[in-house]
């Protein structure tokens, strides 16, 4: 029986972990795509990966990019279109086209999924502690 008990809480601390590890990876690749740390979408871009990284953790379904507003919003007490066009404002002088190396344009959800990936490469590479 107490085996039952540890395994939840092994469970919800290897996806804390992971999502401190996702924040920590995204503010360091933001920063090295040139956003800067003052901007308020700066906040909101780690903020909502994490709740992406969340959800992909414990659900089986995705997120809208609406529902990951709203409840990137939530957590920061402001509002999802507040947090949408913050997030946009942060790179719109980037190139980021070049820095991804794609051919398409880059709005919020090409940038989400682009970071995610590239979280996800950096969280491969990392050796476990």
């Amino acid at each position: 029986m107490e085996k039952v008990k540890k395994e939840p809480i092994n469970r919800a601390e290897q996806i804390e972990k992971t999502l401190e590890q996702t924040k920590t990876i995204a503010k360091q690749l933001l920063k090295e795509i040139g956003i800067k740390i003052h901007i308020l979408g700066f906040r909101y871009w780690p903020t909502a990966l994490m709740i992406m990284k969340e959800n992909e953790m414990t659900q089986d379904e995705e997120l809208s990019m609406m529902e990951l507003y709203r409840l990137t919003a939530k957590r920061h007490k402001t509002t999802g279109t507040k947090v949408e066009r913050a997030m946009r404002y942060a790179y719109m002088e980037l190139d980021l086209k070049q820095r991804f190396n794609v051919d398409y344009p880059i709005n919020n959800t090409a940038l989400l999924f682009l970071l995610k990936e590239e979280i996800e490469k950096r969280m491969c590479n990392t050796p476990k502690m």
